[in-house]
């Protein structure tokens, strides 16, 4: 009975954390796909900014102004990451001759 117990609270707490984990993700996501530079080439500032404030608007609307933090806060962190990675991987390109 004590493990039908455990694993009832751990369902229950994974279950209160998923609309927060499933923001993060989806702002991973939109992060490394707004710093692809494929991606940027066929868009505007303007068009990135309201696609990502539409974004956040339904994750606010669905899930609470809580995921709706985590969803920008990991896109952000995403973005910084990936173009941080692709500037070193354009400068190593250029040392090395290639």
């Amino acid at each position: 009975m004590g493990l039908a117990v455990m694993w009832a609270a751990l369902a229950a707490g994974l279950g209160a954390a998923l609309p927060y984990l499933g923001s993060a993700g989806i702002g991973l996501a939109w992060g490394w796909l707004v710093a692809d530079r494929t991606f940027l080439e066929r868009r505007t500032g303007g068009d990135l900014l309201m696609a990502t404030l539409l974004l956040a608007g339904f994750v606010l609307w669905f899930a609470g102004a809580w995921a709706c933090a985590c969803f920008l806060g990991a896109a952000g962190v995403s973005l910084t990451i990936c173009t941080l990675w692709r500037r070193q991987l354009s400068r190593h390109a250029q040392v090395s001759g290639h």
